[in-house]
């Protein structure tokens, strides 16, 4: 969609639905977009709460990412 505020939305969505089959697209996400779009694909993986979700959280947490605010918040919502 052309308006990032639905496609943010949109995102969210997937993680709160339990879109387990969603994981790899939301990694994506978090690998290739930007500022909220990149947080949000994050907060939504964590809400899959899936030991492979969680995962990935953990592995956030050790990048350099983590030095971002927004990151770092959605990252310690989870663990």
């Amino acid at each position: 969609h052309k308006d990032s505020m639905v496609r943010v939305c949109a995102t969210c969505s997937l993680g709160v639905l339990g879109a387990v089959d969603q994981f790899d697209y939301l990694k994506e996400l978090y690998s290739t977009k930007e500022n909220i779009e990149k947080t949000m694909a994050l907060k939504a993986i964590g809400d899959l709460s899936t030991p492979e979700a969680i995962e990935f959280i953990k592995s956030v947490k050790a990048s350099s990412d983590y030095k971002d605010k927004m990151i770092s918040e959605v990252v310690d919502l989870f663990i």
